[in-house]
């Protein structure tokens, strides 16, 4: 062993543990996020993690970091809009400008 000191995987037993990953957004942005109208003509080419990333949380399209001049002006402009720093509204106010593509 290279590193005798550094906790290895091996080391534990098996344990009947699940791990993966949940939504944790509110109702309110829950419904906000079922609300986005898609084109009903564009086909979406998802990779099997942005799927996976769909089905657990039970978004139409996967929830992504902000990418892109367009897409950070609008988030630095919603930020600042806000009364108070609060990501919950911020969120819910960024779904009215999300089309999905």
């Amino acid at each position: 062993m290279l590193y005798p000191e550094w906790s290895n995987a091996s080391d534990y037993i098996s344990t009947p543990e699940a791990f993966g990953t949940v939504g944790i957004h509110t109702v309110e942005l829950a419904a906000a996020i079922e609300a986005i109208q898609l084109p009903p003509d564009k086909v979406y080419k998802l990779t099997s993690d942005q799927k996976y990333l769909c089905e657990v949380m039970n978004t139409k399209l996967p929830l992504l970091p902000v990418t892109g001049s367009a897409e950070c002006k609008l988030f630095h402009k919603l930020i600042l809009q806000l009364p108070s720093l609060d990501f919950e509204d911020m969120s819910i106010e960024w779904c009215k400008h999300v089309d999905g593509i």
